[in-house]
């Protein structure tokens, strides 16, 4: 990625700059979001973290430092994790993270990624969401953040699968239970739903003029469980 070169073109330097891979200084944006996420999803001091598509390593950091949590991050940006790896709290590794399989089964209390699963096809987001479910302890929450963003034009934007997002995820974990064995004897399942981040961060949207608030960008959140545990109702 270019901008991990940041202005001075040093690879990772791009980590060090206000806009960190943004084009424009959006920090305060970014950490208001991580804390809205973390005070929903309630984790205790010590819990097993995914980052998914970590870029530098800025919200595992400030995750471990406000609420104590232990992170592992994952990017494809072989400069920014070497920058994480000097500089951030918690473990980095360069991978390409459409392949999850390696991974523990049942380990994690969380995964958290944002503005990462866009980047990927239609086929791949699906893949990577529920592979990662079983990643999770029973109990196990994932968040997702930053789908459908509107930041193309409109009717590129429309013809994008996950912009209807009901219909997307509900074919993806549809798909899921007919072709991942664990998802196909009950002992995987996840318990979700989604939310427009217009609804969720900004305290008033019509004082916030950043892209990152604009509909119909939403997060995606799961929960793991298994067939024994089904109540709500949109379930798989």
């Amino acid at each position: 990625s270019d901008r991990a070169l940041g202005s001075t073109g040093r690879p990772g330097s791009g980590c060090e700059e206000p806009a960190s891979e943004w084009r424009m200084d959006l920090r305060i944006y970014h950490k208001c979001i991580l804390i809205v996420i973390l005070e929903r999803l309630q984790l205790v001091p010590g819990a097993q973290v995914l980052d998914w598509g970590t870029g530098c390593g800025h919200k595992l950091s400030w995750a471990s430092q406000l609420y104590d949590v232990s992170g592992l991050g994952i990017d494809i940006v072989g400069d920014n994790i070497a920058w994480a790896q000097n500089h951030s709290i918690g473990k980095y590794c360069q991978l390409d993270g459409r392949f999850v399989e390696w991974l523990p089964d049942d380990f994690f209390d969380a995964v958290l990624s944002y503005a990462a699963l866009t980047h990927l096809e239609p086929a791949d987001q699906c893949q990577v969401v529920a592979e990662l479910v079983g990643k999770l302890r029973l109990g196990g929450r994932i968040w997702f953040g930053w789908n459908a963003p509107n930041i193309v034009e409109d009717e590129v934007l429309r013809a994008k699968p996950e912009y209807d997002r009901e219909k997307f995820w509900n074919s993806c974990f549809e798909n899921a239970v007919q072709d991942l064995p664990r998802w196909q004897s009950g002992e995987v399942a996840a318990v979700w739903d989604t939310e427009l981040e217009a609804n969720m961060f900004p305290d008033d949207m019509s004082r916030h003029a950043s892209y990152l608030f604009w509909p119909p960008a939403y997060s995606l959140f799961l929960t793991r469980t298994n067939a024994d545990g089904l109540s709500a109702h949109k379930v798989w």
